[in-house]
């Protein structure tokens, strides 16, 4: 894949020397990718990258134990915070949901308060 734009045949025809600029461009400067062929610093650059993923790769080598994670915050119930609704489900705001042989009611609307 290129990231150069495709130009028409016609226009490399009717603008010879914008044809060998752009022939120059894509063959003989820059890479289908669009970075420089001839980059003096190129090379210096992979040195460096490649020093850097030695060196990563002996750091993570060296790791004896990962560092210990602090235990997750406890979490909170849905309910807990608001007014009658603790753990003691008897109160008015539960009624609705049990029946007079503790088993939950098929509605909440059926039941009447």
């Amino acid at each position: 894949m290129s990231l150069f734009p495709p130009v028409d045949a016609a226009v490399l025809q009717n603008n010879p020397e914008f044809a060998i600029l752009y022939g120059k461009l894509t063959h003989v400067v820059l890479n289908p990718d669009g970075s420089t062929k001839e980059d003096p610093a190129a090379k210096e650059r992979a040195a460096v990258r490649e020093e850097l993923d030695r060196r990563r790769l002996a750091a993570a080598k060296n790791i004896s134990s990962p560092v210990p994670l602090p235990p997750p915050p406890p979490t909170q119930s849905r309910h807990q915070g608001r007014p009658g609704c603790g753990r003691n489900t008897n109160n008015r705001h539960h009624n609705h949901l049990r029946s007079s042989n503790n088993r939950a009611s098929p509605s909440p609307w059926s039941t009447s308060y």
